[in-house]
């Protein structure tokens, strides 16, 4: 990873309101990129991305980055949506490695020497995603993912939830080739969700290879304990999978989920089994909320037709 004009590795922080937990997750990002340096000298940059708050999260990132030991930018992004702030923090970025956290994670000590032990072994531009623990036990046990296993997405897979964007990498490569996050799709965007997802199939139709790796871990404290909030998510994610599925049309690597799912939630409503008990999750509402998803996109689709 060293050697060149640019720095090793670009950490990226979108933020929105999050001023009294943002200084968590900044302060273990510093603390792994000093063990990093210590022992192999890998160069990290922390770009912290404001998607315009009304609290005193700009306030509190200048105030920690004048104080940090590493480069921190805090910049600012006005229009709405995670991809957006995304997109406008990887422009500023330095680095050959493009890492992507949520101001609601804690970064392991270890994961920068993690992430330099894959990377030095790649061949070519890779998508790679690491270990999501939970940060709270209090916490309902979702929004992670803590499989042993090193794998790699397939056409069997589907991509979301394959890598999660709170624990998300890739060679500068990738997202220049395929021009970054659709900013569409995301938090604040018309289509809520799946942007992750929506990055990862695109990167996949480019040729590049996805892998999740059980170490590089980060612990989530999403802070959901409620399972009205766990349905909420869920359907959100599910919008945006139809959104996806309607996008790339005609794609049966997407395509065939969705038959699947259906094909579920019909044995669901016979009396067969939901898709979670634990967390009260159905086949049905999934497919429900993955044909709201592909309207709305035909719709938002149509609509800026008629405008142009």
């Amino acid at each position: 990873m060293g050697g060149g004009h640019l720095l090793d590795v670009s950490v990226i922080v979108c933020t929105l309101n999050r001023a009294e937990i943002l200084e968590r997750c900044l302060a273990s990002i510093i603390q792994a990129a000093q063990s990093a340096w210590a022992i192999t000298q890998v160069a990290i940059e922390l770009i912290v991305v404001d998607n315009n708050s009304t609290d005193s999260t700009q306030a509190t990132a200048k105030v920690f980055a004048a104080g940090a030991s590493i480069p921190v930018h805090v910049l600012t992004e006005r229009r709405p949506g995670v991809c957006r702030a995304k997109n406008t923090g990887v422009r500023q970025a330095n680095g050959k490695v493009l890492v992507f956290t949520d101001d609601d994670c804690v970064m392991d000590p270890n994961y920068f020497l993690d992430l330099k032990r894959h990377y030095d072994a790649d061949t070519g531009p890779i998508v790679r995603g690491g270990r999501v623990e939970l940060g709270d036990k209090s916490d309902l046990p979702i929004t992670i993912k803590t499989d042993d296993n090193k794998a790699r997405l397939s056409d069997w897979n589907h991509p979301g939830g394959f890598i999660h964007g709170c624990n998300l990498t890739m060679s500068r490569e990738v997202f220049d080739a395929i021009s970054g996050f659709d900013e569409e799709f995301g938090p604040g965007a018309v289509f809520i969700a799946a942007e992750d997802t929506e990055l990862l199939f695109r990167a996949r139709e480019h040729g590049f290879p996805i892998e999740y790796v059980p170490d590089m871990p980060v612990h989530h404290f999403h802070g959901r304990r409620d399972y009205s909030q766990v349905a909420k998510l869920w359907r959100q994610y599910q919008i945006g999978n139809g959104a996806l599925i309607a996008k790339y049309r005609g794609r049966r690597a997407l395509g065939k989920h969705l038959y699947w799912d259906a094909r579920k939630a019909a044995m669901e409503i016979a009396g067969g089994k939901p898709f979670d008990v634990d967390l009260k999750l159905s086949h049905a509402t999934f497919v429900a909320g993955q044909l709201q998803g592909m309207l709305l996109y035909f719709r938002h689709k149509a609509l800026h037709r008629d405008r142009a």
